[in-house]
C-alpha cells in the first residue's frame, strides 16, 4: 500500500515525502490557503488592521500584473479602491476584478 503521513514536517506545513516536483506547485498553494485560513481565524474577533487604500492599490497593481490584467482595468479598480477602500481591505482581488469586467 501506497500510504504518506502528511502533516507537519521538516520541509513546512503538510510535507509529504512522496512529493514529486509536479506536487511542490500544488504543495505551496495548500500551505498558503492553509496559512491564511489559520491567519484568518487568529484575528476573526480582532479589530481591524489599518491599512491605506494606497496599500490597497499596491497590493491590486502587483496582482494585476502577475495576471497581466490591463492597464484600463488596472485604472477602474484603483477608482473602486477610492470610492471603499474599506471594502476593498477585505474583498479579494477576484471580487474586484469581476465588478470591473461587467
Amino acid at each position: 500500500e501506497d500510504s504518506a503521513v502528511v502533516g507537519f514536517g521538516d520541509e513546512g506545513l503538510f510535507a509529504d515525502d512522496r512529493a514529486s516536483a509536479e506536487d511542490t506547485d500544488a504543495q505551496h498553494v495548500l500551505q498558503a490557503k492553509t496559512a491564511l485560513i489559520l491567519t484568518s481565524l487568529l484575528v476573526y474577533d480582532s479589530p481591524a488592521m489599518d491599512i491605506s487604500a494606497e496599500e490597497i492599490k499596491q497590493f491590486w497593481r502587483g496582482w494585476c500584473q502577475r495576471r497581466k490584467i490591463s492597464a484600463d482595468l488596472v485604472a477602474k479598480g484603483e477608482a473602486e479602491i477610492d470610492k471603499d477602500p474599506e471594502r476593498w481591505a477585505d474583498e479579494t482581488m477576484d471580487q474586484l476584478l469581476e465588478l470591473i469586467k461587467r
